[in-house]
């Protein structure tokens, strides 16, 4: 096994360039990043720093990258800037920036507070929290988030996508893939699909403006709030919305996907 340990101040950034393998970014002591590599591959690895900028790139030894299993103890807070290939990665503490590029490897990644963006061809990606802006273009992997507190735009061809939590405003394109947010929270949700069914849960208490367009889908929306106390049949409706109420505008476009708008919570 090959290990290497590099000084670093309060605001790392650790650079991944890796073809064949796996890499766990896990939380390790402050003021030091801990590389630990095995493998086919290790020797191959270039290891450098400059300042607090970490470097971990595979150098090519023959017509194919040997195979390298990298594990990383670094900072709470570090900047992740990753490009891999045919790599799984897994980033286990809270990263401070994430920009990430993948061939065909999975992205799982904790909690990220500032911008994330990340573009892979088929594999998968899992963030379990942002607190920024984050930007995923994925062609068939499937895009999971827990909680999303910023601003949220997810293209893909033909997987899935799955929000927990967004307060922000969030976009979404795909193909055939379905699309599901638990709990929107935010002032706009824009998605569009050819095929792909959309769901989106909301509690009451918001005014929500429906610009909802499938040619051949169905569209089904939760029947409306009744006073409590109020008797069933005669249709007595909540008091509608005051000004200080907020207001949230979905708009959805398909040609054979379905909308659903469900009532969560109250």
């Amino acid at each position: 096994m090959r290990s290497e340990t590099f000084p670093v101040g309060p605001s790392p950034t650790l650079v991944l360039r890796l073809g064949s393998g796996s890499v766990q970014v896990v939380e390790g002591r402050v003021g030091q990043i801990l590389v630990e590599a095995s493998g086919k591959g290790e020797e191959g690895l270039r290891l450098e720093a400059a300042g607090d900028r970490v470097v971990v790139a595979q150098t090519r030894q023959g017509l194919v990258l040997p195979t390298v299993e990298v594990r990383i103890a670094a900072p709470p807070g570090v900047a992740v800037e990753a490009g891999l290939a045919s790599c799984d990665m897994t980033i286990s503490l809270d990263a401070s920036e994430l920009r990430a590029s993948l061939a065909s490897g999975d992205l799982r990644a904790g909690r990220v507070s500032g911008m994330a963006t990340v573009k892979t061809a088929s594999g998968d990606v899992v963030i379990d929290s942002t607190g920024d802006r984050l930007v995923v273009n994925a062609a068939s992997g499937d895009v999971r988030v827990g909680r999303a507190d910023g601003d949220v735009r997810i293209v893909t061809a033909s997987g899935d996508i799955s929000i927990d939590w967004a307060g922000g405003t969030v976009e979404v394109k795909s193909a055939s893939g379905d699309t599901r947010v638990g709990h929107f929270d935010g002032a706009r949700l824009s998605a569009h699909t050819v095929s792909g069914d959309v769901s989106v849960g909301m509690a009451p208490g918001r005014r929500v403006d429906l610009d909802v367009v499938s040619h051949s889908g169905d569209v089904r929306l939760p029947q409306p709030a009744t006073l409590p106390g109020s008797a069933e049949g005669e249709g007595a409706r909540a008091p509608g919305p005051r000004p200080e109420q907020l207001r949230t505008r979905l708009t959805f476009r398909s040609v054979s996907g379905d909308f659903v708008l469900r009532r969560i919570g109250g």
